[in-house]
């Protein structure tokens, strides 16, 4: 199994055998949870919960406390990222830094701003959100404070960690949030030199150039899905947003290779939409990060199964088309989940374009 297919069938299946030997990973909240490892010197978010579980050509084994995945063909070498120094520390108020982020990938800081949504309280909410779980488990706090984000990634950045992604629910339609996580960015950037992502629904010019202002250095918009019936079924309450405006308006402002949108495979779409989609987007300067489906205990999509790792890998190389022949440079995105590139499989398919 080459790499591409390697990774292409982990994000989709995981792994098959005992999974208590990975540890603990993230069970739910706002993004794929899962739990980041290394394996055939890739980095890839392994998902934790599976409503297929059993499913996976790819079986973890571990000999003389080395972990491996292996395959029918050969055995890769795998390594597990372990948890910062920052997670037994405390902010100056006394809240443990990992309530108020976490570390993602290999070294991102992730932190959801505000731990729930209004669009999930109208009944509007994400099929395969379950953005509100680990908040009622008590892992974090509803609404990170822009002192606490900055003192966390201070700490974090000691430890090695090199770029700070900040998302978040919808806290309210006036501004999308974009207020909030200005003034979070902005006290981040006052006392350390970190790149920083945020996502956020689609704000107007205004927000956008606020958040541009305080910092932010890329910024991720997130269509899910270019099928409008996927959208009625799976994300009502995104229907009716301006996504290609406020991408176009973002591209102008932050320029070419810094604005992403997250598109998810797997959820019943009409395959004939993706490359159509993959093309116009980055024509307009986007960086589509393509992840499968990934089901979230406790989610209203939670026995839906994931995509086939083979359909996964014709979307990618279709991707990998599209931002070959735009001219954008994945590797020049400074902050967030592209740079990261844990939970996709686009950066092995662009290596197979050579």
């Amino acid at each position: 199994m080459d790499r591409f297919s390697l990774k292409t069938h982990l994000l989709c299946k995981g792994f098959s055998g005992d999974m208590g030997l990975l540890g603990a990973g993230r069970i739910g909240g706002a993004g794929p949870a899962g739990l980041a490892a290394e394996v055939d010197e890739f980095l890839v978010n392994i998902p934790m919960f599976r409503s297929d579980a059993g499913g996976s050509k790819i079986r973890l084994a571990q000999q003389g406390g080395v972990l491996s995945a292996v395959t029918e063909e050969a055995s890769y070498p795998m390594k597990k990222i372990g948890p910062p120094n920052f997670y037994t520390k405390k902010t100056s108020d006394g809240v443990p830094m990992k309530k108020i982020a976490l570390l993602h990938g290999r070294d991102c800081l992730a932190t959801t701003l505000y731990q729930s949504c209004i669009l999930k309280k109208q009944g509007l909410g994400c099929g395969f959100c379950t953005i509100e779980s680990s908040l009622q488990a008590g892992r974090t706090v509803l609404e990170k404070k822009p002192d606490q984000l900055a003192e966390v990634a201070v700490e974090a950045a000691r430890d090695g960690i090199t770029h700070m992604t900040v998302t978040t629910g919808t806290p309210d339609l006036r501004d999308h949030g974009s207020g909030m996580l200005s003034n979070a960015v902005a006290a981040v950037k006052k006392n350390v030199d970190l790149p920083v992502h945020v996502q956020l629904t689609p704000p107007d010019r205004r927000g956008l150039e606020r958040l541009h202002s305080s910092g932010a250095d890329t910024i991720g918009i997130h269509v899910e899905s270019f099928d409008k019936e996927v959208l009625k079924r799976v994300c009502p309450g995104k229907l009716g947003f301006d996504y290609r405006g406020a991408l176009k308006s973002a591209v102008e402002i932050f320029g070419e290779n810094q604005v992403s949108t997250i598109v998810i495979a797997g959820l019943g779409e009409d395959p004939k939409l993706m490359k159509p989609g993959f093309v116009e987007l980055t024509s307009l300067g986007v960086i589509p990060f393509l992840v499968p489906f990934r089901p979230l205990q406790g989610a209203l999509l939670e026995n839906h199964l994931p995509p086939d790792p083979y359909y996964m890998k014709k979307l990618y190389i279709d991707l990998a088309h599209a931002i070959h022949e735009s001219g954008l440079q994945m590797n020049r995105h400074r902050a967030g989940c592209v740079r990261c590139g844990a939970c996709s499989a686009i950066d092995l398919a662009m290596d197979e374009l050579g």
